[in-house]
């Protein structure tokens, strides 16, 4: 198919090691034959979707919206983004509309502050021998349900600990908690 994408970014403050990110992404494509969407768990390794849409006939367009935000004062930041999908189709075919969103917090508990750069966000960068140690917390939520589409409900929960060494060396410990609901 064909479509066009776009995402703008505003920082309403940016002064010193405090930050506010805003942003809007849109998206429209008229694809070719059938789409179909689904959602691996943010626990790595897996490539198994545990909610999907299956394969949806007769798509004529897919229209999408985000919205994003985010804070940051010095070691502590907050970001989050909301993003929502429609389906137009043809043949009489009802619409459908899925929805998820996400919000995340990280403390660097040594003191350094996460990089920022063309509306996004970097790693953090350690500033003593010692490397920098970040705790982290997710949460997310994705609905692939719209009608008579049961893709199902998944919701993530993370709790991370990062030990950046190096620029380029990052040592991770995370624990994550998937639950979802399919009915079909």
């Amino acid at each position: 198919g064909n479509g066009a994408a776009t995402r703008f970014t505003f920082n309403p403050i940016k002064k010193g090691n405090t930050l506010v990110h805003l942003g809007l992404a849109v998206l429209t494509e008229r694809p070719d034959g059938l789409v179909n969407l689904g959602a691996v768990p943010e626990a790595l390794p897996t490539d198994f979707e545990l909610v999907r849409t299956g394969r949806l006939a007769e798509v004529a367009r897919m229209d999408q919206l985000g919205v994003e935000a985010a804070w940051k004062e010095g070691p502590i930041s907050i970001q989050s983004e909301w993003m929502q999908t429609r389906l137009t189709r043809s043949s009489g075919l009802p619409e459908a509309s899925f929805n998820g969103w996400y919000v995340a917090g990280s403390w660097v508990l040594s003191g350094e502050s996460r990089g920022y750069r063309d509306g996004v966000f970097k790693q953090v960068a350690s500033a003593g021998k010692a490397g920098a140690w970040e705790l982290a917390m997710r949460y997310s939520r994705i609905r692939l349900n719209s009608g008579a589409i049961e893709g199902g409900e998944e919701h993530n929960v993370t709790f991370g600990l990062n030990w950046y060494l190096k620029d380029h060396l990052r040592v991770m410990a995370d624990y994550v908690m998937v639950t979802s609901e399919r009915r079909g």
